[in-house]
C-alpha cells in the first residue's frame, strides 16, 4: 500500500511538467519543421539551377564540330568490346570442348591392360 501511495505521489503529480516537456517538444518540432521546409526550397531551387546548367553543357557540347567523332568512336569501341567479350567466350569453350587429355589417358591405361594381357597369354 505504502510502495502504491508513493507510485501515485511520484508519477501523478508531475502531470504539469510533463505538460510543459510535451509542449516544448511540440515547439521544437514545428521550429525543425519550417527550417526543413525552407532548406527543401533551397534544395530544389539549386537542382534546377544544376540541371538547367547540365542541359546547356549537353547542348553546347552537342553542336560542337568533335562530337560526332567522338560519338562514332564510342560506338566502335563498344563493338569492339562486344566482339572481344564473345571471341573470348568461344576461345574458352572450345579449349574445354578441345580437351583431349583424359580420353588420351584412359587410352593409355586401356593400351597397358591389352598388352599385359597380350604377354600374360603368349
Amino acid at each position: 500500500m505504502q510502495n502504491m501511495q508513493q507510485e501515485v505521489a511520484t508519477k501523478f503529480n508531475n502531470v504539469d511538467q510533463v505538460r510543459a516537456d510535451k509542449e516544448r517538444r511540440r515547439a521544437k518540432l514545428f521550429r525543425d519543421r519550417e527550417e526543413f521546409s525552407g532548406m527543401r526550397q533551397k534544395l530544389k531551387d539549386e537542382l534546377n539551377r544544376v540541371s538547367y546548367d547540365h542541359e546547356l553543357l549537353k547542348q553546347k557540347m552537342s553542336l560542337h564540330e568533335q562530337n560526332g567523332v567522338l560519338t562514332d568512336l564510342k560506338k566502335k569501341i563498344s563493338q569492339n568490346e562486344n566482339t572481344l567479350y564473345n571471341m573470348k567466350q568461344f576461345i574458352q569453350t572450345k579449349t574445354v570442348d578441345m580437351d583431349y587429355q583424359n580420353i588420351k589417358n584412359e587410352c593409355l591405361g586401356l593400351m597397358q591392360e591389352i598388352n599385359q594381357l597380350i604377354v600374360r597369354n603368349s
